[in-house]
């Protein structure tokens, strides 16, 4: 069985017990009704990797902002920018079990990509197949350690 080394301290199979192709992200939801949700924090001293790019979708240019995910194996687009944006989906051949970085398995992801989007950074353009998933508010698109390799900074 292949394995999976993230961050340094990630180290978890790729494959489920089924077979089924585990992909790894951060991607959470947190549930509203948690009784000790994490205290508010000012964008202003977030030390994550979130840029905002240019997503191009039916002679539409859309700004979404983007989570540069070391730690992540799959490019992934919010559920809600689908909605919001009217992106068609297409349901995988063959379902995917996507897990947060903390094993869990995310309920409703893995069931539905979109087909090649056009995504801009500055630019810089490449097309995208991204994998639909729920995640937290405010973050558009996850873009995996892969893609940073294949797009260094210029």
């Amino acid at each position: 069985m292949g394995r999976f080394r993230g961050l340094g301290f990630l180290n978890v199979p790729t494959t489920a017990p089924r077979g089924d192709v585990v992909i790894i992200c951060g991607a959470s939801k947190r549930k509203s009704s948690d009784p000790n949700p994490p205290p508010k924090r000012l964008r202003t001293g977030n030390t994550r990797p979130i840029i905002t790019m240019v997503l191009h979708h039916d002679q539409h240019r859309h700004q979404v902002k983007v989570l540069l995910d070391t730690g992540c194996s799959v490019a992934l687009i919010n559920q809600q920018t689908i909605k919001k944006l009217g992106i068609p989906k297409e349901r995988y051949e063959k379902p995917r079990v996507i897990e947060s970085f903390t094993g869990e398995i995310i309920s409703g992801a893995g069931q539905f990509c979109t087909k090649p989007i056009r995504l801009q950074h500055r630019r810089h353009f490449s097309k995208e197949v991204f994998g639909i998933s729920p995640m937290e508010e405010g973050i558009d698109l996850f873009l995996p350690f892969s893609w940073i390799e294949r797009h260094p900074p210029q």
